[in-house]
């Protein structure tokens, strides 16, 4: 087609001086997933937040909250956040700044679709402690205990959840690694 053409990969990134890290402390029990909501696995991903996350969650940290970020949430997900208290379906909104710096941390059980989850970029260039799903993490070449804490089941989402709400040196190191990672992605 263009046998003579030069191509050049450029490769994801995010700009590390619009998300920066928090000058305050986090809220101690406060998680945040960010992502447009009518995009089936971000979809996919809050309704596994609300159905097997959630109230896992809620019994073994009871004052937790929730706040999904994110337009185009679906009616079943809005009535959900209606009838549970802490779970936060927010819609759009216009500055994500107060609520990612308020976030203990950034959850994101995507499992599936393809391509660098951007969004991941953005929570560690933000300097937020990440528990995600492996699959959510493939492309950001990150280790599970460094730079992002894995889960693949409710459990053992709940059980990292767990840990950074109680271990805050545990959740500073992964948020300054976090931070670093983005900045030389």
């Amino acid at each position: 087609f263009c046998p003579n053409a030069e191509f050049t990969v450029i490769p994801n990134g995010v700009d590390i001086n619009a998300f920066v890290p928090a000058s305050i402390a986090p809220m101690p029990a406060s998680l945040i997933f960010i992502g447009t909501l009518d995009w089936y696995p971000n979809t996919r991903a809050v309704r596994y937040i609300a159905n097997e996350i959630w109230p896992k969650l809620k019994e073994i940290i009871p004052n937790v909250e929730v706040n999904i970020i994110g337009a185009g949430a679906p009616n079943d997900l809005v009535k959900f956040s209606e009838t549970e208290e802490n779970f936060n379906v927010l819609g759009f909104v216009d500055d994500l700044k107060p609520y990612l710096d308020n976030a203990t941390a950034y959850v994101c059980p995507i499992d599936d679709g393809g391509g660098t989850k951007l969004k991941l970029l953005d929570a560690f260039a933000s300097g937020k402690a990440v528990v995600a799903h492996q699959v959510a993490c493939e492309g950001l070449r990150v280790e599970d205990g460094n730079q992002v804490l894995i889960a693949n089941d409710p459990e053992t989402y709940c059980m990292q959840i767990k840990k950074l709400v109680d271990d805050s040196a545990l959740r500073e190191r992964l948020e300054g690694n976090a931070r670093r990672h983005a900045e030389n992605f």
